[in-house]
């Protein structure tokens, strides 16, 4: 038996996981290493400067990439002038071998639309023979799939909002995590304020708040609408990093290939998953191991 066991097991963090997926090509690993390296050298130096510089720069594309992501539009400018360092710091890097389907119309398309006209009803099955044209059904590919985790800065939030309330309103710290980790997992099509309205209206919850914050009921109400506030920025800057600095970047480079002839052509797709419901568990020596 070890004495003194050196490492603990702390509470965990909130986090967001997301994939890139690509097929594995020679060209594709050198361009994401000059890429993320290139983001990496600007957190190194602290380099904020050229961090905004490169979202002013190419503001146009960015916007014309994120067409229909209305909410960054809307607040492109606030959420560049506020983007935090230390926001992508690492990635990792794993393949997978695939098996796909790739036919030119989907054959679940065809169900659904078959479907929707008889209102729900199943239709008539209909099998159609393959067109020669269709490039066959079935293709193998290596996939490349880059991770990245983006620890959301929980604690240091609850901190705040709980430092800013008298002795003894640490009770209140449950409340101002369920408030920020509610609105992580469902972050599509919830604006912070409307959010925020709908959990203080929820009588478990508003009834919980009255309860522990007393007198302080109405301090506790404007932390949580901050605190969902400073989350739905956050939520941004992610978004803002994923899809206006590496796909702005990774899609840019790709098409360079095939202009110089490297490629045949562009991918069709790529894609980007989301996994928003993520514990961080950290196990950190003992002597940094805290609640």
């Amino acid at each position: 038996m070890i004495p003194n066991f050196p490492f603990r097991f702390s509470r965990s963090d909130v986090a967001l996981v997301v994939e890139l997926y690509l097929p594995k090509r020679a060209q594709y690993q050198a361009l994401l290493l000059q890429v993320l390296s290139g983001w990496y050298e600007w957190e190194r130096k602290r380099d904020v400067r050229s961090i905004k510089s490169h979202f002013e720069l190419n503001r146009n594309q960015i916007l014309e990439l994120l067409e229909h992501y209305s909410s960054l539009r809307t607040s492109y400018d606030a959420i560049c002038e506020s983007f935090p360092l230390g926001l992508a710091v690492g990635h990792s890097v794993y393949e997978v071998d695939g098996f796909f389907a790739n036919a030119e119309t989907p054959a679940v398309a065809e169900w659904a639309k078959a479907m929707f006209a008889v209102g729900g009803a199943r239709p008539k099955q209909v099998v159609d023979t393959p067109k020669a044209s269709d490039g066959g059904f079935a293709a193998e590919e290596r996939t490349l799939v880059v991770r990245f985790i983006f620890p959301f800065p929980e604690r240091v939030l609850v901190d705040q909002a709980t430092e800013a309330l008298s002795l003894g309103a640490t009770e209140l710290r449950p409340l101002f995590r369920e408030a920020i980790r509610g609105f992580l997992q469902t972050p599509a099509g919830h604006r912070p304020e409307e959010y925020t309205r709908r959990l203080l209206a929820d009588p478990s919850y508003s009834g919980a708040l009255k309860k522990l914050a007393g007198d302080q009921e109405a301090i506790a109400e404007a932390h949580i609408e901050t605190l969902v506030r400073v989350t739905d920025s956050w939520i941004h800057c992610v978004a803002l990093w994923l899809f206006g600095y590496l796909v702005l970047k990774v899609t840019s480079g790709m098409n360079e290939l095939v202009v110089r002839g490297e490629l045949e052509k562009n991918e069709d797709e790529i894609w980007i998953t989301s996994f928003w419901d993520v514990a961080l568990n950290r196990i950190l020596p003992s002597t940094k191991s805290t609640e």
